[in-house]
């Protein structure tokens, strides 16, 4: 039995090594190394079969499995060399199917909402990419891998814990460009990164030099233009936008970026524009998405921002009917407020404080349109109910300091209009 095994064992590996020393190949001798391939698991298997098994066997049959395309068959089998012999020698191209793993598991990883399955793909992909980096850490995209794992983490889970710091995506990015320095794609991964952590200079940065790689990528300029966005550097933002969309006129999603951009500008007719244009390419798209009813109301905002409250109450009432959520009500009650109608304006804004009780904006527009209406009582309330829910954030919000400071101003006026 025992000279059996050996005899086994030493044509496989013979055909292993023969196969792999190869070189560049034709077609021919590439269907040859397949057939080699054949043979070699047919006779490490015949020697596991044989019952004298070993690590280095399993781990000459991952090998040839490996080179198959098989890849699940060779990670079980690096497994089981790996439990004989956890110091087994596994050769560096078996990396491949541990990558192959990786971004198996890593399309499961889906966040609707992020649940134990999600984190146990998330863990099983983490795990294969490090061990292809262990394999060959010479593997750029082991390294790429690994750290969109951890965007996905991040992105879904919010905070990376104890467990994961931010700064392990960031240096897998690193290493990954090191290796492959003029992959576009490497330095969009590294950017989207940065946006995490609202590095926004580095992220541009970054996507400036993906573009200079790659300058017919769409959604390298809408990147780019999002991160001017959140810069406030809108004139730039306008200007990768409109790349973007020159690039891809059907990309719904670059207009209603740039309507947002264009609000913040003041150029509330243009803002108009895009969002019209990207609804009307969702209709025609999928006239059942629910990203129609935020193009609703985000051109719903467009329209209050220029005054025209009827349309955008309009729009957030299509918003609503599609889908009512807290925020659409929120919005219309604004519109309402701003056009007069307090009553409306109360309405709405308690629907969208009863979907959501802690919705100190909702509590802001009520208690407006309670002081317009002279009940000073229920606007202090609303008021302090607004403070309450809103006051840590001040710090970290300029716009939402100010809006505080004239709650804080409107209260003591009506409690000295009370004689409090």
């Amino acid at each position: 039995m025992s000279g059996k095994w050996q005899s086994y064992l030493l044509i496989g590996l013979v055909l292993l090594l023969v196969s792999s020393a190869s070189g560049c190949k034709t077609h021919t001798q590439e269907d040859s190394d397949v057939g080699q391939w054949d043979k070699a698991i047919i006779d490490l298997t015949k020697a596991i079969d044989s019952g004298e098994v070993s690590a280095d066997i399993y781990a000459s049959r991952a090998m040839a499995y490996n080179e198959k395309g098989m890849y699940d068959l060779a990670i079980s089998d690096c497994e089981k060399a790996r439990e004989l012999d956890p110091l087994v020698k596994l050769d560096s191209s078996l990396a491949r199917a541990y990558v192959k793993r990786g971004e198996y598991n890593a399309q499961f990883i889906d966040g609707a909402p992020w649940d134990d399955e999600d984190k146990q793909d998330f863990e099983e992909s983490i795990s294969a990419y490090t061990m292809a980096i262990k394999l060959d850490p010479k593997l750029a995209e082991a390294y790429k891998g690994r750290a969109d794992c951890y965007v996905a983490f991040y992105e879904e889970d919010g905070d990376f814990g104890d467990r994961y710091d931010y700064h392990l995506c960031i240096s897998d990015f690193t290493q990954a460009i090191a290796l492959d320095p003029t992959n576009a794609d490497y330095y969009r991964g590294r950017a989207r990164a940065y946006d995490m952590g609202g590095d926004y200079d580095r992220e541009v940065i970054d996507l400036t030099q993906a573009i200079d790689f790659d300058p017919t990528n769409t959604g390298y300029y809408l990147s780019r233009g999002l991160a001017y966005k959140d810069m406030g550097s809108y004139d730039s933002a306008v200007a990768d936008l409109t790349t973007a969309i020159e690039l891809d006129p059907a990309d719904g999603f670059a207009y209603e970026i740039r309507c947002e951009v264009y609000l913040a500008k003041g150029n509330y007719d243009l803002a108009i524009s895009d969002c019209t244009v990207a609804i009307s390419l969702e209709l025609s798209r999928d006239p059942d998405s629910w990203w129609l009813y935020y193009l609703y109301s985000a051109r719903g905002d467009a329209y209050t921002a220029k005054g025209s409250y009827d349309l955008a109450i309009k729009d957030y009432t299509t918003s609503i009917e599609g889908d009512p959520a807290e925020g659409w009500y929120k919005s219309r009650a604004l519109a309402y407020l701003k056009k007069g109608d307090y009553e409306m304006a109360i309405a709405d804004s308690s629907q969208a404080i009863n979907i959501y009780s802690e919705y100190d904006e909702a509590f802001w527009i009520r208690g407006q349109a309670y002081m317009a209406l002279g009940q000073n009582d229920k606007a202090v309330s609303d008021f302090q109910q607004c403070l309450a829910l809103s006051e840590s954030m001040e710090q970290y919000n300029n716009q939402l300091w100010e809006r505080n400071e004239q709650v804080r101003e409107w209260i003591l006026a009506l409690e000295s209009a009370n004689g409090v």
